[in-house]
């Protein structure tokens, strides 16, 4: 728009000016002063479309980068239907089944983290199947194979409950484990209030802290900080940084970070719908409504403002921590192991293991 300077005799443009210059190819919103544009990179092996934000906002690595350079491999911005086509995760599945055929032993059902998918508990899940076990890793709404499902307490509780009803039956009287880690802990433990009488026992990992209803200031101000920069900084941004952390570690295995972190790509799209989870979550009202045993599971470099508050409002509840070990213990080389057999040793110390141990 331009608006007439008399004093000087000038036209001066205006730099609010809504003049467009072409929509997203994918939804078709206008792009303008505050909606920019960007290519799918054809170079990386994109369509090339010119789309929006939050179009052009689903990451991973290449199967090629990832061969060619490992965990030094680039970290691409795709559009969903090239970040479909690259990603290392079977999207047209929504859980992984490992061991006996339902029914021939007792089941393991894995719940993953935040932004995550079923492949999380895969090292786990095959040692425990070593063990007797049919092992159940499935996708929760908004992740893996379900990325296009809305996901809320109530719809998270419900699909691990129909998970648990069509692939986990009981096996000679013995109920299926639930585990689950960071944000699933947190939705496991709420199922547990509603459709305890669907499992055995539950392990619950990396949920220390309250970050539901009466969390602290700290807790509350994480949550925010998630749920604001998060989809600012964009997924290939978050997926960069968080296998940064993984690699600062310095104890998980580059084989791992970059199957299930770099090739799957983090589901980042959901990532307000987590934090709304994790708010609404309660642990201390949820968790004395279950009768059967619950394992805490926790690194002392992690948040653990509640762990003692967990264990004890629990009817059978215990706790281990893992010395020096942060919210990625479960896949520290240090601990990972050592995580297993002592799965193992509380399942079995609570007759809950199959028969043949």
């Amino acid at each position: 728009l331009l608006f007439s300077d008399h004093d000087k005799g000038t036209a001066v443009l205006c730099c609010c000016s809504a003049t467009m210059t072409g929509q997203c190819e994918e939804c078709s919103a206008p792009f303008g002063m505050f909606a920019s544009k960007k290519a799918c990179p054809s170079g990386e092996g994109g369509c090339g479309k010119t789309l929006c934000k939050k179009c052009l906002n689903f990451a991973c690595m290449t199967a090629d980068e990832a061969q060619a350079k490992g965990l030094k491999g680039k970290v691409s911005t795709f559009c969903k239907s090239c970040y479909k086509r690259h990603c290392g995760l079977d999207l047209t599945k929504t859980e992984d089944i490992l061991g006996p055929e339902a029914g021939d032993a007792p089941a393991i059902v894995y719940l993953h983290g935040a932004a995550g998918c079923r492949v999380m508990f895969s090292e786990h899940a095959a040692a425990m199947v070593k063990k007797g076990y049919r092992c159940v890793l499935m996708d929760l709404p908004a992740h893996g194979g379900r990325m296009d499902e809305d996901l809320t307490l109530t719809t998270a509780i419900a699909c691990v409950a129909d998970t648990i009803q069509r692939l986990a039956p009981s096996s000679k009287g013995k109920k299926p484990l639930l585990i689950g880690g960071s944000l699933e802990g947190y939705v496991a433990m709420e199922f547990l209030a509603v459709h305890g009488d669907l499992v055995g026992g539950a392990v619950i990992m990396m949920c220390g802290q309250n970050v539901g209803r009466g969390r602290g200031c700290a807790a509350g101000a994480g949550l925010w900080a998630m749920k604001t920069f998060v989809p600012s900084v964009g997924a290939a941004g978050m997926l960069t940084s968080l296998v940064d952390a993984a690699k600062k570690n310095g104890h998980v295995q580059e084989e791992i970070i970059v199957r299930d972190f770099s090739r799957a790509g983090m589901f980042f799209a959901g990532f307000p719908a987590c934090v709304e989870v994790m708010k609404a979550t309660d642990p201390a009202s949820a968790l004395p409504s279950f009768d059967g045993p619950v394992l805490f599971m926790n690194g002392t470099k992690d948040h653990r403002d509640s762990e003692n508050r967990w264990r004890d409002a629990c009817k059978d509840g215990e706790l281990i921590d893992y010395q020096d070990g942060d919210h990625f213990f479960s896949h520290d080389d240090r601990f990972a192991e050592k995580t297993v057999d002592d799965v193992f040793k509380w399942i079995t110390s609570k007759d809950l293991a199959p028969s043949n141990v």
